[in-house]
């Protein structure tokens, strides 16, 4: 009895570290350890490191060192941290993305390692979260030897989930829950860096296309010019669906769109992409 109420305490987790594959990890009828290890798998991608909110109730005390200046705040206590996704796969084209948050990103893989078979340690669950583990202060990648260097894409099986959430089109996302994160590939067609109006931060608007020749508009928060370039095919990965949202001139933002269920996707912390030209997706 009291190893069942611990699993539900838990979010029906054992304790300890596993390893895994990823389609056992993302099997709902297991039951999954804390931990997780990953062997054997690809660096797919990075994510730009960026800020989100951090962990309610820290920051309620003057860190020392800090004089009069204002800390950042996400909102009522919260304080904004570090944050990077990190994504893996394995040789059949199931996907895993993981986070890097607080001190940890310093831990994170260098975009140098990207394409590398690596073994990946100490990741740790969320209960009732099937699609995203979480860095911890253990968590060690390790890349492992390869009599040749693997670029990513040139040989990893992208189009074996078409139709998914790990390979979507604008047909599929139309049937996805809001809120789930989706990976698109697309034909780069235009790309443009813009700033945001608050604080004329850089980031990239493009339009692009997927396989089904459906055109698509992104915006890549916290980009630069060149991180994306046009007449190139990219993986775009952790793509927030959302409702549809409008430009309201009065209020200088986008309010929430016509209500007839319309869907987009926005570019956020979970997200990521790399280069993947060797698909034939988007040409007309």
């Amino acid at each position: 009895m009291r190893d069942q109420l611990r699993q539900l305490a838990h979010g029906n987790l054992n304790s300890g570290t596993r390893a895994l594959s990823i389609v056992e990890f993302k099997d709902n009828n297991s039951v999954l350890p804390e931990r997780v290890t990953f062997k054997q798998v690809r660096l797919l991608a990075l994510g730009t490191r960026g800020k989100v909110a951090g962990a309610k109730g820290k920051g309620k005390s003057k860190p020392k060192g800090v004089g009069k200046g204002k800390v950042a705040s996400a909102g009522k206590g919260k304080e904004l941290q570090d944050a990077q996704s990190v994504y893996f796969g394995d040789d059949d084209g199931n996907v895993v993305c993981t986070m890097v948050y607080g001190v940890e990103v310093n831990n994170a893989p260098s975009k140098d390692s990207l394409g590398s078979l690596v073994d990946v340690t100490e990741l740790r669950v969320r209960p009732g979260q099937r699609d995203m583990l979480i860095w911890t202060p253990e968590t060690k990648v390790t890349i492992q030897l390869e009599p040749v260097h693997t670029s990513v894409g040139k040989t990893y099986p992208y189009e074996t989930h078409a139709g998914t959430h790990d390979f979507a089109s604008w047909s599929s996302v139309k049937d996805v829950n809001l809120g789930d994160h989706v990976s698109v590939a697309l034909k780069v067609l235009t790309v443009e860096e813009k700033y945001t109006w608050e604080r004329a931060e850089p980031y990239l608007e493009l339009t692009g296309r997927d396989y089904e020749y459906n055109d698509w508009v992104l915006r890549l928060w916290s980009c630069v010019e060149g991180d994306v370039l046009a007449n190139r095919t990219y993986m775009f990965r952790g793509l927030k669906v959302t409702a549809e949202r409008v430009w309201d001139d009065t209020k200088w933002q986008y309010v929430p769109g016509p209500s007839d269920g319309e869907r987009k996707v926005e570019f956020g912390s979970r997200s990521a992409f790399e280069e993947a030209s060797w698909l034939n997706i988007g040409y007309s």
